[in-house]
């Protein structure tokens, strides 16, 4: 019995990972897409440096909402792939703003591996609604047919 009940006591206050489902998945997936592409006309000639900065903290709180909401780790939640996507959602506005970080072959890399993580992590929202894994390759929110 004193086992149960420091179980539950783990469960409940090991944070909001465990409670994330697949709607909460997508909806993620979602914003992190929008993030991305909303980063992408921030920087452009004459940009304010409030602009650059506001849009860098919205990034990091996506990426530490991943890690309250779906884990930290890709192998220790179900959804941990969600937070491996918000975090090379990080990546490419760091690469897309910072010069110093711009690299072409790395970004196409980062791009490619976001896309990776989205299409894990909806993967796994559709075998926790459905009890299997899907069997085709799908196009994904963004509208492109995912190659992985």
């Amino acid at each position: 019995m004193k086992f149960f009940f420091v179980f539950m006591v783990v469960c409940l206050f090991s944070g909001q990972a465990m409670a994330a489902g697949p709607k909460e998945a997508r909806d993620f997936i979602k914003r992190l897409d929008a993030a991305v592409a909303e980063g992408r006309k921030i920087v452009k000639p004459g940009v304010q440096t409030k602009d650059i900065a506001n849009h860098s903290r919205k990034m990091q709180e996506l990426v530490a909402e991943g890690e309250e909401r779906f884990g930290k780790f890709e192998f220790s939640q179900p959804y941990g792939y969600c937070t491996s996507a918000a975090g090379q959602a990080n990546a490419i506005w760091m690469d897309t703003y910072s010069p110093s970080h711009h690299n072409p072959e790395g970004m196409k890399l980062t791009i490619r591996i976001f896309k990776e993580k989205k299409k894990d992590c909806l993967d796994m929202a559709r075998k926790v609604e459905t009890g299997k894994w899907p069997e085709k390759e799908e196009e994904g929110l963004d509208g492109e047919a995912h190659p992985f």
